[in-house]
Order: C-alpha cells, then sequence, then structure tokens
C-alpha cells in the first residue's frame, strides 16, 4: 500500500466508510461463503509471524523450536494446539505490563485454559480473595428429601 492509501486510510471518515463497506459486504454473504472467509481469516492470523515479533520479539522459527522443546504441546498440560489457533505465548508480567514485551520475559507456551489460569494464580489479590470465601465455606443444613 502506497502513501497515499495509507494517508487516506488515516482519515476517520474515510476509515469509518471503509468499514461500513465491508460490514455491509460481510453481512450480504451466505452462510457459505462466511464461514470460508472466516476460515480463511483464522488460517491467515495463525500463520501470520507479524503478531509474535509485534508482540513478543520473536519469530515463527523461535515459536517453532520452544514449541518442539516443551514436547509440541502446552507447557503445563501438554495439550497440542488446534488446527486453528496457535499456543498462547506467556511472558512474565511483572518485567513488561502490556501486550508487548522486551522479549526477555517469555517463559513459554500455553493453551488458552492454562493461559487464563495462570494469570488468576499469578494475581495475589484475586488468589487471597479466593482463599479467604474457600476458608469460610459453611455447609448449609439442608432438609432432606425422602425417597
Amino acid at each position: 500500500m502506497g502513501k497515499y492509501h495509507r494517508a487516506r486510510r488515516a482519515d476517520p471518515v474515510v476509515r469509518e466508510r471503509l468499514n461500513q463497506r465491508s460490514l455491509q459486504r460481510y453481512r450480504d454473504m451466505t452462510d457459505v461463503e462466511r464461514a470460508e472467509y472466516n476460515r480463511r481469516i483464522t488460517e491467515r492470523k495463525r500463520n501470520n509471524a507479524t503478531n509474535l515479533t509485534t508482540k513478543y520479539k520473536m519469530t515463527l522459527s523461535d515459536y517453532n523450536k520452544m514449541l518442539d522443546a516443551q514436547g509440541g504441546g502446552c507447557a503445563i498440560c501438554g495439550q497440542k494446539p488446534s488446527e486453528a489457533r496457535r499456543l498462547s505465548v506467556d511472558h512474565d508480567h511483572a518485567c513488561c505490563p502490556s501486550e508487548k514485551t522486551c522479549g526477555a520475559c517469555v517463559r513459554g507456551l500455553l493453551c488458552v485454559t492454562c493461559n487464563v489460569w495462570l494469570g488468576f494464580y499469578e494475581n495475589k489479590k484475586w488468589t487471597a480473595k479466593a482463599d479467604k470465601y474457600l476458608d469460610s465455606f459453611v455447609p448449609l443444613a439442608f432438609p432432606k428429601i425422602p425417597a
């Protein structure tokens, strides 16, 4: 894309008009066309190494080496990545609290479930509240229903 087109897309009015046009084309698709479109977009995102480089300072080759070193799956549970989705890149949020990292704090590759649970586990405030809740649990006495 040339300088002219980038400058035009930067204009909020032009960008909104393009977004509306794209949205209308998507709405006009049949279910089969929409499914194929979504499959292509997913495949393109999965194979796009730009996200890895931008956010984690790693190449697709680095990702694949890390995946091989972990036995081809999640570093915690071992789940293999699906056809449509790569494993998440885990990094130390104490080092780099935002989405973009320095690259030195990348710890491993995790499935979505382990990545979410690890986020809760690392959040000490949440963990303390969860512990307090579990410690304060008192079973309620419900009357037994005769069989």
